[in-house]
Formats: structure tokens, C-alpha cells, sequence
């Protein structure tokens, strides 16, 4: 406890003491909300993991897109307030969707988080400007810039611009929440420490964003079920998915504007929501805005990219896909490991006039990329490396002869392996040759 406190409590206190009636924070604050959530993710790894923390990345954007903690992507539309990540016992967060305009769709207008004793909410008018509320309470006195430590002292809040804030959790998660001013559409995006991740049997999390078990396979676990759907279901059949997560109204964390109430913001009797693979569009209206989305990088999101322009039947749509795939793109390379090389003999290997000599290794990728592999000796042994095929995690093998030229040289030289990644990572390993003469 003493411990806890001298390395959590204590530098908190220095570091975030409010400076003004307003509970205005310091620098510092921000400079110890990612000290923390460093450490949490290295205090529960191994000294020979990687030496940079890594996270997880969650987003929810455009008419709406869901990319969950455990790399799942899918669109649900519907009206009403939903559990977007809740754990057990100190976290939910929760997105209020309403329709996009005459259109089949939603977007995120508000959001609530709650942690531990402090919460926020963050609500979005028809122009892309924010309200903010703390514990219930409107802020008018924020500025570009500031910092603030919520009431409850679990939650840090920054305004990064007028379009963007950044929240911290005292848990080390780090949301970003924007609206984007060309159109009007909220984006949310969560980094996660895998400190945090759970298992398929105690899950971490719950919600719209997965269960973060680091399985992915279960992402789509109904509220209260005990199977989950299949990765491979369709928009509508995930719409069940979607609808099991939708907040109970002793739930709610949300403040209601004059004339609603949760049973008027979660009525979507006749909304039958368009789903992409299903969705009747203008052909031509569609090769322009195929052509506009391609900046959006991968295929999934120039898909959302597209949804979300037919259905705004705007242009001006795509900028929230497109921002969101390009930060994906920087995620998977700023996030990216290298290769793993494991060798099977020991750092060095005896060899004998005429021996056949095979050294085998294997190759993996924890992020999946593809990769290639060279082994190589200078001057040459001569070997041959034989690989499996498709650049897959299984044995690789390096054979040679000892010839006698090899035997009676003055030494042979050892043999490097190095295996490079797509996003030009790279890792080596070496295996060292040491004759034997027989007496």
C-alpha cells in the first residue's frame, strides 16, 4: 500500500494539483497521465518484451463505423444510447446515435463517460460544436488549451482545439473525441494499454467495442449471451449484436435536452436502418465517391468512406472515414513489431570434416504481416535455406557440407539470419561455427 501510494497517489498530487478555482491543471498533469499509462503497460510485462508500451486501438466514426479493441470492423445503425466499453466494475462509456438527417443512418451526437467517481459528458450540436458537462454540471469557461482535472480526480480532460479533446483515465486508456468541422460527424478513438487486455474466459471489457480478450474471434458476444455471433455475420445480422448493448434507462448517463427524455431518444419504431451490402445507390453518384474515398487507405474504411457519402448524399461525408483510415494506417506502422526469430541449435554449433550441417529457426509475425528472409554466410558455406511456404510461422532450415576447403580454412563464418517485415522492421540472429578436429 505504502508502495502504491509513493509510485501512483503521490506523483499525482504534484504533478495535477489544480491551479485555480476552475480545477485548471498544470502541464505536468498530461506529462503523468502517459508516465502512468506507460508504466501499467511495462509493470506487466516481461523484461525481454518489446521496450515501447503498446495499445490497443478502438474507434467509432462516420454513419457508423465500429473498429473494436481486437481488430473487428462493422457498421451499426440505430437510434437510441448504447454501451460502447464497460468493465465490471469502474468503467462504461456510452454514445448516444441519432439519424443523419432524412437518411437511413446515425451518427454519434453525444458521449458519456463515467470512471471510477468523476464523469464527462460530451454533446455535439448540429454545427460540430461541443458542450461539455461535468457530474451533470455545463462548463461555459473551457478554452483551447486547457487542462482540467474532473471532479472525482480520475479524469483528465484537454482541449486540444475546438473540434478536439483528449481524455485520460486514470487506468491508463487514452480517448480522443472530435467533430469534424466540414461534416458535422463525430469520430472516437480509443488507445487501450494490453496491459488491460483479459482472456476469452475472464474478458476485459464489454460493449459495441468488443470484449478485448485479444481473441477477436468473440468480439460480437451479445450483451448477457454466452456465444457470440460470427465474425463473418452480415450488418444485419450484427444489427442483434448491436441492439443487445443499447443502455437500460437506470443506466443512462446522459442529460436530456427540454421536450426528450430516454424513452423519446431510444423510440426507433419504423427506422429501418440501410446496411452497405444492401444499400440501392445513383451509379455515377457512387464512382465519384469510390474515386474521393480512395485516400482512406484500406478497403474497409474506402467502404465506410462511400456508405457515408451516398447516405449524407454529400461529399463532404468522407472526411471522417478518410481521417480515420489514415490514422488507422499510421496506428498499424507507429504500433507495428518486428519479426521473431528463434533458433533451435545453440549460439554455436561443432562441426566435423564431411558433416551435414542443418540449422534450423523459426520465423513469426505477432502483428501478421509478411516477411521475408535471408540467411547468409560471408565468405559463403555454400548452404542452401529451404522455407515453408507462404512466409507462414512454421521451421526454417540452412544445410551445408563441411567440405575441407571448410575444414582446413581458418575458420567458418558464422551464418546471420534476417527477417524484415513489410513495414521495413527488421530482427537478426546469429549462429556461430566452431570445427572439431578428431584426434
Amino acid at each position: 500500500m505504502v508502495q502504491y501510494f509513493a509510485s501512483t497517489q503521490l506523483p499525482k498530487v504534484f504533478c495535477c494539483e489544480p491551479t485555480s478555482k476552475n480545477n485548471l491543471v498544470p502541464s505536468t498533469c498530461q506529462t503523468y497521465f502517459e508516465n502512468r499509462l506507460y508504466q501499467i503497460d511495462t509493470d506487466k510485462r516481461s523484461s525481454s518484451g518489446p521496450t515501447t508500451p503498446r495499445y490497443a486501438l478502438g474507434l467509432a466514426y462516420g454513419t457508423t463505423h465500429f473498429l473494436t479493441l481486437d481488430g473487428s470492423h462493422f457498421t451499426f445503425n440505430d437510434l437510441g444510447e448504447f454501451i460502447l466499453l464497460q468493465n465490471t466494475t469502474n468503467l462504461s462509456v456510452q454514445i448516444r446515435l441519432v439519424r443523419e438527417g432524412g437518411a437511413n443512418a446515425t451518427y454519434i451526437s453525444a458521449t458519456a463517460i463515467e470512471y471510477e467517481s468523476s464523469s464527462l459528458g460530451v454533446y455535439l450540436d448540429q454545427y460540430g460544436q461541443f458542450a461539455i458537462t461535468f457530474s451533470g454540471e455545463i462548463q461555459t469557461t473551457l478554452s483551447v488549451g486547457d487542462q482540467v482535472l474532473l471532479p472525482g480526480e480520475s479524469i483528465t480532460l484537454t482541449m486540444q482545439s475546438a473540434n478536439s479533446l483528449q481524455v485520460y483515465l486514470f487506468n491508463g486508456i487514452i480517448m480522443t473525441i472530435q467533430s469534424d468541422q466540414v461534416s458535422s460527424l463525430s469520430s472516437l478513438q480509443f488507445l487501450v494499454p494490453y496491459a488491460l487486455v483479459g482472456t476469452t474466459s475472464s474478458p476485459s471489457f464489454g460493449g459495441l467495442l468488443g470484449q478485448f480478450d485479444g481473441a477477436g474471434s468473440d468480439d460480437f458476444l451479445l450483451q448477457g449471451g454466452s456465444l457470440p455471433l460470427s465474425s463473418s455475420s452480415t450488418t444485419q445480422q450484427l444489427q442483434y449484436f448491436g441492439d443487445s448493448w443499447r443502455v437500460g434507462e437506470n443506466e443512462t448517463l446522459f442529460l436530456y435536452p427540454t421536450g426528450e427524455n430516454y424513452t423519446t431518444m431510444n423510440d426507433n419504431t419504423g427506422f429501418v436502418p440501410d446496411y452497405p451490402e444492401t444499400l440501392a445507390v445513383n451509379p455515377q453518384f457512387t464512382v465519384t465517391a469510390q474515386q474521393l474515398c480512395q485516400s482512406a487507405g484500406s478497403a474497409q474504411f474506402q467502404s465506410d468512406c462511400v456508405f457515408d457519402v451516398v447516405e449524407a448524399e454529400s461529399y463532404k461525408a468522407s472526411t471522417s472515414s478518410i481521417s480515420m483510415g489514415r490514422l488507422y494506417a499510421s496506428y498499424l506502422i507507429g504500433n507495428n513489431q518486428p519479426p521473431t526469430i528463434s533458433l533451435t541449435p545453440p549460439s554455436t554449433v561443432q562441426v566435423h570434416l564431411n558433416a551435414n550441417i542443418v540449422v534450423s529457426f523459426g520465423v513469426s509475425d505477432v502483428d501478421g504481416n509478411e516477411f521475408g528472409v535471408i540467411a547468409t554466410s560471408t565468405p559463403s558455406t555454400g548452404g542452401t535455406l529451404a522455407s515453408p511456404p507462404n512466409n507462414s510461422s512454421s521451421t526454417y532450415t540452412y544445410s551445408f557440407t563441411v567440405t575441407s576447403d571448410l575444414f582446413l580454412a581458418p575458420s567458418i563464418a558464422p551464418l546471420m539470419i534476417l527477417a524484415v517485415d513489410t513495414n521495413g522492421l527488421a530482427s537478426s540472429a546469429t549462429t556461430n561455427f566452431q570445427v572439431v578436429y578428431s584426434t
